[in-house]
């Protein structure tokens, strides 16, 4: 937590997004089943603005899992939309099936300088592999159903997916988005958490945004703040 906590200070972002979220309000609980309060706590002078999205309830640490994102900017609309599996019990802190965690992509909302801007973050279906298969269509068909034709748009997270699957190319083709890294990154896991030689390999985290945006620069900090690295885009509209 130290080292995540470090981590945005410095990059100071105007948008957060993150996945694998704990919500515990509970002062006994580790930081880390805690990250929404401790977050608010600890970068509220940085993000005036939050939303947390459940997708899933852990019943042994009694606290919701999803994701959220953190803003400069006020948020005027938030969402969630699930794939194919509904809000569940999952035991995250023991033994579960990652294959039936459900998973959502949020939605908010934002105003800045009088332009709204729709942020979609995204924690795809787990799989076995990084390939496509029929609910990983189905994560892309909901994806787009949502996106539909809004503008000003930023997708972004950790799809579980490879760059050179169609989900990836649906999302571009058909919602007009173009990808900040392409197929330019060889890895977005941290391998110093990873044991299995096929992570090395798997440029799974991504960011996609509208055309109306021009990007002015993209990287991938090594900072040691999770089992994947963390990325960072700026962009001009």
């Amino acid at each position: 937590m130290d080292n995540i906590l470090s981590f945005i200070r410095r990059e100071n972002p105007d948008i957060l997004f993150i996945q694998e979220v704990f919500n515990g309000t509970d002062k006994n609980l580790e930081r880390r089943f805690r990250t929404v309060e401790v977050f608010k706590e600890e970068l509220g002078d940085i993000f005036p603005y939050s939303d947390f999205k459940a997708h899933s309830y852990d019943p042994d640490v009694k606290c919701e899992m999803g994701n959220a994102v953190f803003s400069k900017f006020e948020i005027e609309e938030r969402d969630r939309y699930f794939f194919d599996v509904d809000y569940a019990q999952v035991h995250f802190s023991g033994e579960h099936n990652p294959l039936e965690v459900p998973r959502i992509v949020q939605y908010v909302k934002v105003k800045a300088n009088e332009n709204e801007f729709n942020l979609f973050n995204l924690h795809g279906i787990w799989g076995h592999d990084g390939n496509d298969n029929p609910r990983r269509d189905k994560m892309a068909e909901t994806i787009i159903e949502k996106i539909g034709n809004k503008k000003n748009v930023i997708l972004a997270g950790d799809t579980n997916l490879n760059p050179h699957t169609e989900f990836v190319k649906k999302i571009q083709h058909e919602l007009n988005l173009k990808s900040v890294f392409g197929e330019s990154l060889v890895s977005t896991f941290n391998m110093a958490h990873k044991d299995k030689p096929g992570y090395a390999t798997s440029a799974v985290d991504m960011i996609f945004v509208s055309p109306e945006f021009e990007i002015i620069e993209k990287y991938m900090p090594m900072d040691d703040v999770s089992d994947h690295r963390p990325l960072v885009a700026t962009v001009n509209f």
